[in-house]
């Protein structure tokens, strides 16, 4: 039995590879749409590049020479 009078620790943050791959399928799909202000751009491209280099370098995505040979 549990005790009542215990409060459970709230559930630790989790993010996932898989997690950081949808952020970069929105930012294309965002970028796409003109979702961003021209003074925003930079930034968006800058997060977007750095997701990118991450997840190559995770193995989650293929860098852009081999995706376009395969």
């Amino acid at each position: 039995m549990t005790d009542p009078t215990k409060e459970e620790a709230p559930a630790a943050p989790n993010l996932t590879l898989q997690d950081l791959t949808l952020v970069v399928q929105l930012l294309q799909v965002g970028a796409q749409r003109g979702a961003w202000k021209a003074e925003e751009l930079s930034t968006v491209g800058a997060l977007y590049d750095k997701l990118v280099v991450f997840l190559t370098a995770a193995g989650v995505i293929q860098p852009k020479a081999e995706a376009e040979n395969t």
